[in-house]
């Protein structure tokens, strides 16, 4: 298993198939705009809405990245900080 942040992720991925790298990178954006709405305040029902929305994604995103490992590569690719957002 392998651990992937912001910094790293390019060096790190770069051997994987190109399907995975895009995914990868998806899930990022996703952390850092998860990141983003948590050091806001979240005032209304539509902002936790959101936020929720972005976690779901994101959660989906880790597994889909680990079913493709599986299938192209034994080492897995997990997004640092992922198990804050389960």
């Amino acid at each position: 298993m392998i651990t992937v942040n912001e910094l790293n992720a390019s060096e790190k991925i770069e051997r994987y198939p190109e399907a995975i790298q895009k995914i990868v990178w998806g899930a990022l954006h996703y952390k850092c705009e998860i990141k983003a709405r948590l050091s806001m305040s979240l005032r209304t029902c539509k902002d936790y809405e959101e936020l929720t929305k972005y976690i779901e994604t994101f959660r989906h995103m880790q597994q889909l990245i680990i079913k493709m490992c599986k299938r192209h590569n034994p080492e897995w690719i997990i997004i640092e900080g992922s198990d804050v957002y389960g």
